[in-house]
Order: C-alpha cells, then structure tokens, then sequence
C-alpha cells in the first residue's frame, strides 16, 4: 500500500505557538486562585473544629459535673438515714446510709479485732 506524498499537506505554516504572556497569565491566576482555596478551605475547618470543641467543652458541662460531685458528696457526708431502693429483681431494699467517714471507722475498727 503506497500513499501520495502529493496529497499530504505540510501542516507546521499552520500552527502557531500560542502567546507566552496570556499563557502565563492564567497559569499564575489559576496558582493563586488555587492557593486562595486552599487557604479559605482551612480557615472554615479550623474554624468548625474550634467551635465545635466550644460547643462540647463549654462552661455547662462543667457547672452540671460540679453540681453531679456537690450531691454525690452531700450523699457520702450527709448524716445517717435510712434508704429504699429497688434491687434487680424488683425488690424494694432498705438500706441504712451513712457518711463515708464512719463507714471506714467502722470498717478498720473491724478488721483491727
């Protein structure tokens, strides 16, 4: 199979080399453009992050901590009474409450018998 060298055309008088600056141009728009992302893009998550850290860790939980431990140790100090609970099989149980301080008394003066 031969081909005619008459048909084929010589196509570098047609092509040109596109102009240096206006390539340049957008190649520096679209670096910065895609800096300026960038840095938006971390900006608006480390915002998110430190607002939602605000969000879980705020004053509130603390205050509701602070009020859990108050009656947890008003419970562990407070002065003897007497308790009814339900164990788990539905049971109601009394149970003599008394502060932590006498309990370990109690407890060391019976293990020093």
């Amino acid at each position: 199979m031969s081909h005619s060298h008459d048909s084929h055309t010589d196509l570098t008088d047609t092509m040109v080399d596109p102009a240096a600056t206006p390539t340049g141009m957008i190649g520096f728009l679209g670096a910065i453009l895609t800096v300026t992302t960038m840095l938006v893009v971390t900006a608006l998550y480390y915002n998110e992050k430190a607002s939602e850290i605000e969000k879980v860790v705020t004053n509130e939980t603390r205050l509701d901590i602070a009020q859990m431990k108050a009656a947890q140790e008003s419970l562990l100090a407070g002065p003897p009474r007497w308790i009814e609970r339900v164990d788990e099989n539905g049971a109601t149980v009394s149970a003599l409450l008394i502060p932590i301080d006498d309990a370990i008394r109690l407890v060391v003066a019976e293990a020093g018998r």
